[in-house]
């Protein structure tokens, strides 16, 4: 396998080195007030076998996972665990009389037997020794009890009696990494080795002879005999490079060989197998060109990867009675095929979840989510997380990073062991988009938010790239900061990004020039950061102690660590519609939640419990979900607000026009409520779950019932009091004075600075003398608007708006 960093950031090696993982069940339903993983399914599968009586049953073995089966061919899987107190499964072998009869191989493991199936599991390591790493494993097919184990570095060992006992049987001081036993004279059995060569023995291990120079590759991973013509055996072997020499083909037993890879562009085959219906049709899979077929007896080789999202394909297995159906295990999950491997289909669902290191929503797909992972390369869900399926053709190796391309939504570029790969279909299909200046694994990328043909990269031995071409070209950026682990933006300023390692730093003219933001922050990494998007100044960072917090733009940082235990923060969410509520992804702790800022944390791990959280995201038309990428999957938490209670409002008065500022207290607010003064909605803002401030919309009649709603679906619960409007002006009867002339109003609910109105035009002079009567005075400008003998209309109006209904008089 090839080695690679277990994590984008190679400085946290040292801080993941031990780490308990918690696996959860999983669930078709998003959790509400929990977590939930629907996914990625996949896992790294290392070794399969099919029941050769019912061949819709089928078990799989994980690194790391243990072992699965299916008895619905593939369709769904669920894990058979019980007794396997190793679970790194390596190699997998099933009885062809008894096939409830299996064992497995493991590494640093030893043997480990069952015989129901999968349902249980037990040691069979007597005389083996628990701790040898067992990489393949073959059964005698005329005698189940008979069996042999191919070892790392101690050779071959084999059992006479159902693995109660296991005695060395040759080859000691070579690795066997494959194990094949003729069908028609089981006491005839080759052993493929790692640098050792071939060897044959025709007396069931008791002496072997060498295929070399016969077969010039002394590193065999894998071997296949025709059931239907014993003599012709195929092995698939290693080399610095596809030079054509990865298969070869014996049609004498062995005693010759021909090379037999014409067509094969990868140069480690892993895995092979011969159609049971067709013995001159072959397939291979591969550690990094994924599968291939042959029609003619390995004489020429296609590749077949039309479905198939791994290139890393590490056992093969042909279902003995449907013609063309045949399985693939790969490092992120099983792939089935109906039709000869024309298509592939995934077929993952229950298998152990991948890995993720990041999680982006597509900005102009509400629904739409991306998962990288080391094993599994890409996934994508276009249902907000309810599923996930592949989206790997023509990646090659592990994805720690992704972006999308704001001005299409169909572009997007990826980073990884394959360096930047771009893909212009909504991640259907990636092609490379290196420069020669990358020289190592790509550890963040980032797209330009003012310009679509521009992105940033960084890789893992230091360096900052850009391209202002899509990819074309790749320039350095010569003053950009070394050792970069990732990228942030902020919101609310398209121009400016921000890079992450030791330190903050900070452009604003596309990586010309960068500004440290250091002051105050931790000497440990800088693993994340979060901008308010409502205003740039302020800003969170993620670092080995903890959260910190910047209210000028990243000048100045201090520590807002209450609750967080003083645990390593990885990620960072804030809620877009109430940038109080932010999340926190943290190493071992799971997820944390603060309400007010950051000022304080609480745990919020119902059914995540303390897996290492790498990533959060947040799709912005559903504000109230937040996911996680974990090494365990995804995991999504839907908030949900309990019933709202209004206890108190402060003032719970204000005049008709609106505009009061209200404070609300109670219990149950959410930023998903809804606050309206009758039926009018107000704007408001969530100051915490016991405080709302809202501002008092207009309103011609008085008291409204304020409601606070959260809704849920097609209910909703309230929580409700009343705001008094001042009530409007009413006219009970009108007076005139003779001498000076003047119109005495009386009624009641008038108020200081209230206005007569003559024919919609206001008196020029009006006098409050209490909350019943009112003058107005106007001389002969009023007897001008009141001539004797017309019908005019008068109003009382006061100063905040209200308006009293109109009365007639005649003078």
């Amino acid at each position: 396998m090839k080695q690679t960093e277990w994590s984008r950031v190679g400085y946290r090696l040292t801080l993941m080195a031990v780490l308990v993982l918690v696996v959860v069940p999983s669930s078709l339903v998003a959790g509400t007030n929990t977590w939930t993983s629907n996914g990625p399914y996949g896992g790294n599968i290392t070794s399969m076998a099919i029941d050769p009586s019912i061949p819709t049953i089928v078990y799989a073995g994980t690194l790391g996972k243990g072992m699965f089966k299916t008895v619905d061919g593939g369709s769904t899987w669920t894990a058979a665990n019980s007794g396997l107190a190793n679970a790194n499964v390596i190699a997998l072998a099933i009885s062809p009389s008894s096939p409830d009869t299996l064992y497995a191989g493991a590494y640093n493991g030893g043997v480990f037997k069952s015989t129901d199936g999968g349902t249980s599991w037990s040691a069979a390591n007597s005389g083996l020794g628990a701790g040898l790493t067992v990489h393949t494993l073959a059964i005698d097919p005329s005698a189940s009890d008979t069996a042999y184990a191919g070892t790392a570095v101690y050779g071959v060992f084999k059992t006479t009696n159902g693995g109660m006992n296991w005695a060395s049987a040759g080859l000691n001081g070579c690795s066997i990494m494959a194990l094949a036993i003729d069908p028609s004279a089981p006491d005839t059995i080759y052993a493929g080795t790692a640098g050792c060569g071939l060897y044959k023995s025709i007396d069931a291990g008791q002496h072997w002879s060498s295929a070399y120079p016969a077969l010039p590759n002394p590193y065999v991973n894998c071997l296949a005999i025709d059931p239907s013509t014993p003599t012709t055996i195929y092995a698939g072997t290693s080399t610095a490079t596809a030079s054509g020499q990865d298969v070869f083909k014996s049609t004498d037993a062995g005693a010759s060989w021909v090379n037999s890879a014409t067509g094969i562009t990868e140069a480690n085959v892993q895995a092979l197998a011969i159609d049971p219906f067709s013995p001159t049709t072959l397939y291979a899979g591969t550690q990094f060109g994924g599968a291939f077929k042959s029609l003619d007896g390995g004489n020429s080789w296609s590749a077949i990867n039309t479905g198939l999202m791994s290139v890393f394909v590490q056992a093969l297995i042909a279902d003995p009675s449907t013609p063309g159906t045949l399985y693939a295990g790969s490092s992120n999950g099983v792939y089935k095929t109906t039709n000869g491997a024309d298509a592939w289909n995934s077929a993952s669902l229950g298998l152990p979840r991948t890995d993720v290191r990041r999680i982006v929503a597509n900005p102009s797909l509400p629904s739409t989510l991306y998962g990288c992972s080391e094993a599994g390369g890409v996934f994508i869900s276009t249902d907000a997380g309810e599923s996930w399926s592949p989206a790997n053709s023509g990646l090659v190796w592990g994805v720690y990073t992704l972006a999308v391309d704001p001005f299409s939504s169909t572009t997007l570029y990826s980073g990884g062991d394959n360096g930047v790969t771009k893909s212009i279909d909504g991640g259907a299909h990636w092609a490379a988009v290196n420069s020669p200046l990358f020289d190592g694994t790509v550890w963040s990328v980032a797209t330009d938010r003012t310009d679509h043909n521009t992105v940033y990269a960084t890789i893992n031995a230091g360096g900052m790239f850009k391209t202002t071409d899509a990819g074309v070209s790749w320039s350095p950026l010569l003053n950009a900061p070394q050792f970069v682990t990732d990228f942030a933006a902020a919101p609310s300023s398209p121009a400016t990004l921000y890079a992450l390692g030791s330190s903050v730093y900070k452009t604003t003219d596309g990586g010309t020039s960068w500004t440290a933001l250091g002051n105050g922050l931790p000497y440990s990494m800088v693993f994340a950061l979060a901008a308010d998007p409502s205003t740039s100044a302020t800003l969170y960072a993620g670092t080995g102690d903890g959260v910190f917090k910047s209210t000028d733009g990243g000048a100045d940082w201090a520590a807002t660590n209450l609750g967080l235990s003083n645990l390593s923060v990885l990620a960072l969410a804030i809620d877009p519609s109430a940038p109080d509520r932010l999340y926190a992804g943290t190493s071992g702790g799971g997820v944390f939640l603060s309400t007010n800022a950051g000022d304080t944390w609480a745990a919020m791990n119902a059914g995540l419990g303390s897996l290492n959280v790498e990533a959060l995201a947040i799709l912005p038309n559903a504000p109230t979900t937040v996911y996680a990428g974990t090494d365990d999957g995804i995991y999504s938490y839907t908030l949900t607000a309990p019933t709202p209670t209004v206890a108190k409002m402060a003032p719970a008065a204000g005049p008709v026009a609106g505009g009061t500022t209200v404070t609300i207290s109670g219990t149950g607010f959410s930023h998903a409520a809804l606050v309206t003064f009758g039926s009018s909605s107000a704007p408001f803002d969530v100051r915490s779950d016991t405080q709302i401030v809202a501002t008092s919309p207009p309103h011609l009649q008085g008291p409204a019932y304020v409601v606070v709603t959260t809704a849920s679906g097609a209910s909703a619960a309230r929580g409700a009091a009343k705001f008094t409007y001042d009530p409007v002006p009413w006219i009970s009867s009108v007076a005139q004075a003779s001498s000076p002339f003047r119109l005495k109003v009386l009624g009641a609910n008038f108020r200081e600075g209230c206005r007569v109105l003559v024919n919609g035009v206001a008196v020029p002079r009006t006098a409050f003398l209490s909350k019943t009567l009112a003058v107005a005075k106007g001389g002969a400008t009023l007897e001008a608007m009141v001539p004797i003998g017309v019908v005019v209309q008068l109003v009382v109006r006061n100063a905040d708006g209200g308006v009293s209904d109109p009365v007639y008089y005649t003078r």
